[in-house]
């Protein structure tokens, strides 16, 4: 047998050598914890600025911005009208997953085996009346919020929820995602599977002042130092990046220098967030450590969505981003027209020199003159015309966007294009049914990666800050709306699973209002009911009216059927007066 040779020791550390490991038990000295937070926001700032870039093409797409040119050899501008037609795609994109919120039960809790039904709708109910529970600083419900996610989901590929514990209840809170810094490597778009995170928070003096009175743990330094931190934010590249988009739109605001007040307590200091699994440091304009405790929950409180999912990778893609090429190559194409158009219109001359030139007038330009030596007294030049019949060709770019995405002009607003499809009723509703297919795949994913987590963790926190005799509140979905009903929180202190059920709902109620119509036509038949009624059958118009109510996302039930009275019963049953009369008068003859 070989002899191997045993292989060398590692070298030997002196202790001011070996690393500080800090695992989740450990205590954490301060210059230990600034150097976690600055080093980890460094690295991971500076390999996001590749993704910051398609946000910034994500905004010029969506708010239309085609770079500016002008005339060679002149000040003129040339044609630079937008075709934004990712605008379009977003905000249909939105306003049908809104739909999802217009159903009273958008999301249902379900018992695990061997759990009690009646606790998991009680479950329901708790996370239904917190999510209704206008905010007291806002005054607005959890859903504003959501949907500001979707939207940055929708837009940017990636959206953030924050979910925060204030005022014993939770709150969720929209978190742009230009201030949340995860590691590079992250290969799914799941927030949980990564290592750590880091939000940069903006919060006013004052602000930090008063919670500092709140929560003891919370060390700040005197206000003259606060007075002087607020007088030097500290700048990112995330600042640029959301700088660039308020330009985009024509409204040009410079993050963070914008954002100073005249009163010292309503200037801001920029807190970076650390947190991870175990541990949550907070740094105070990347110098002071103001507060650092183990995270009680176990987990992060965000939850992140992609619209579309990357291979690999945490971002996802956006409706901006998926047709950046058909939309860019329709803007060259209607600009090359209007151009050409500018040039018919004020066309270039030629005319005898008198005088000297110079290398500017070589160039053609709308209005241009010529001079030449040969040249007559003045002689006009059309343009050739090359883009008169390009119009075909600038409906086969949207037509690829709107493929692209599933937004056909029927959903976006722009009614049916000619064709044979658009002739009969159910080719319409083929288009119609093709979006919501199209949008299912970005509903499940809110499903799957926001909306659930999203409900877990808030249920998480309820049994984290409550004990198993408190008294919360729930609302029940009956026949007259929502009810408030007292609830005991043992129910959270125990094991229950969620079913979310949004993206099914969404399609399921397109094809129930395409077959409402139909099916009410067939039912309400009195010949149908009759010889229902001969097989001894009758029609339950109680699932009807549920099958209404699903297909019109209504908050409550319309009874518009009901059972008699007994009076009615006994007036239906007694003939008409004229009758009586008659058969007295029979009875009286008899």
């Amino acid at each position: 047998m070989p002899e191997f040779d045993n292989p060398n020791p590692p070298p030997e550390q002196s202790p001011d050598q070996s690393p500080s490991w800090m695992f989740g038990s450990d205590a954490v000295a301060e210059s230990d914890a600034r150097g976690i937070v600055n080093e980890t926001f460094d690295y991971y700032q500076g390999l996001r600025s590749r993704h910051e870039t398609k946000w910034k093409a994500a905004d010029e797409l969506y708010y239309g911005v085609v770079p500016v040119r002008n005339w060679d050899g002149s000040n003129i501008v040339r044609s630079h009208v937008p075709n934004n037609i990712s605008f379009d795609h977003v905000e249909t994109a939105l306003a049908n997953i809104e739909s999802i919120f217009d159903n009273p039960e958008w999301f249902s809790a379900e018992a695990m085996d061997g759990g009690d039904p009646t606790d998991a709708r009680k479950v329901q109910a708790v996370l239904q009346y917190y999510l209704d529970l206008p905010d007291p600083d806002t005054y607005t419900t959890a859903l504003p919020e959501i949907t500001h996610a979707i939207k940055g989901v929708l837009q940017y590929g990636t959206g953030f929820l924050k979910l925060e514990w204030i005022n014993d209840r939770p709150r969720v809170r929209w978190t742009d995602i230009r201030n949340i810094y995860v590691p590079p490597t992250l290969a799914t778009p799941n927030i949980d599977g990564a290592f750590n995170m880091i939000e940069m928070v903006d919060m006013t003096v004052e602000q930090l002042v008063n919670l500092a009175k709140y929560d003891k743990r919370i060390k700040i330094p005197s206000l003259p130092v606060l007075n002087t931190l607020a007088q030097s934010p500290i700048p990112t590249i995330g600042d640029a990046t959301r700088s660039y988009s308020t330009f985009a739109r024509g409204t040009p605001v410079s993050y963070p220098s914008d954002n100073w007040q005249p009163m010292p307590k309503n200037r801001t200091l920029r807190i970076a967030i650390y947190t991870e699994r175990t541990r949550v440091i907070w740094m105070l304009n990347r110098l002071f450590p103001i507060f650092q405790d183990e995270n009680p929950y176990g987990t992060f409180n965000y939850v992140s969505a992609p619209c579309r999912i990357a291979y690999g990778t945490f971002y996802g893609i956006g409706l901006p981003e998926s047709i950046k090429y058909p939309q860019r190559y329709s803007e060259a194409l209607m600009n090359a027209h209007v151009d050409e158009v500018h040039l018919a219109l004020n066309p270039p001359k030629e005319m005898k020199r008198n005088q000297a030139t110079n290398h500017s007038d070589q160039h053609t330009r709308p209005g241009k003159t010529w001079y030449s030596e040969d040249g007559k007294s003045m002689q006009t030049f059309t343009p050739p015309g090359a883009t008169y019949n390009i119009l075909p060709l600038f409906q086969e770019m949207n037509k690829m966007a709107e493929a692209r995405n599933g937004m056909g002009t029927l959903s976006t607003g722009g009614g049916a294009r000619p064709g044979n499809i658009n002739r009969t009723r159910a080719g319409i509703q083929a288009q119609t049914e093709s979006t919501s297919v199209r949008l299912k795949h970005m509903a499940q994913n809110l499903e799957t990666y926001m909306l659930g987590p999203m409900l877990y963790k808030i249920c998480r926190m309820i049994r984290y800050h409550t004990h198993p005799s408190d008294t919360l509140i729930g609302a029940f979905i009956g026949e007259n709306g929502k009810e408030y009903r007292p609830v005991r929180a043992e129910v959270f202190h125990k094991d229950i699973r969620f079913i979310i059920r949004c993206a099914s709902k969404m399609l399921t109620r397109d094809r129930l209002g395409m077959l409402l119509e139909p099916t009410s036509r067939y039912l309400l038949n009195p010949q149908v009911q009759a010889g229902l009624a001969k097989q001894h059958k009758k029609i339950n118009y109680n699932v009807y009216a549920e099958m209404v109510q699903d297909a019109g996302g209504l908050a409550k039930k319309y009874m518009l059927v009901e059972d008699m009275t007994p009076e009615e019963i006994q007036a239906m049953n007694t003939p008409p007066p004229e009758v009586q009369a008659g058969m007295a008068k029979q009875q009286a003859s008899d």
